[in-house]
């Protein structure tokens, strides 16, 4: 993967070159992937996108409240 690039772009494509090349494999070989960071580039943006939204709900109740008082 090349710097600024998105992981999970790539990702997507080593998998479908992975198909393209195991069909001109021998019978019997494969190619068995052992390091997949795609789930724990999903769970990060979960984790994000939550903690994201949960800090925006809290600014726009006490941003309420200091207006509402006002």
């Amino acid at each position: 993967m090349r710097y600024k690039q998105n992981p999970l772009e790539v990702i997507e494509n080593v998998k479908e070159k992975i198909v393209e090349i195991e069909e001109s494999l021998p019978e019997g070989v494969t190619i068995v992937s052992f390091y997949d960071r795609t789930t724990l580039i999903q769970e990060s943006i979960d984790t994000l996108v939550s903690i994201i939204s949960t800090e925006l709900i809290i600014t726009i109740v006490i941003l309420l409240l200091f207006l509402w008082n006002f």
